[in-house]
């Protein structure tokens, strides 16, 4: 039996002078769907440098199905290398998207 899947890209803007918290990052993702998600973050450094360190969220729920998880799951290379971007965290649920978690990835703490 052969599937075809239809693949399609979709960039969500969110605006420089929004705060979105993570909490509503969490609430927009959908349950069983994976997804690649950029985050921007402002860092200000000890020495009281700013920064903005970019983030790959590879959120991939359990609930979705094999055929979709091996389809993000082969593609994460290609986002990272595409993005130039090397940092990423890979969530399975909702639960483990947190601001440690995020802080931990962009070696923050």
């Amino acid at each position: 039996m052969e599937e075809h899947l239809e693949v399609s890209f979709a960039i969500c803007r969110i605006h420089e002078n929004s705060n979105v918290s993570i909490e509503q990052l969490r609430d927009s993702l959908p349950d069983i769907v994976p997804r690649f998600v950029l985050l921007c973050r402002r860092l200000v450094h000890s020495d009281e440098h700013v920064s903005f360190p970019l983030l790959v969220i590879f959120f991939s729920p359990y609930g979705c199905t094999a055929t979709m998880q091996m389809l993000y799951a082969g593609s994460l290379n290609l986002v990272l290398c595409e993005s130039r971007i090397h940092k990423y965290i890979e969530v399975r649920e909702l639960e483990e998207l947190t601001e440690s978690s995020i802080d931990e990835s962009l070696n923050c703490i």
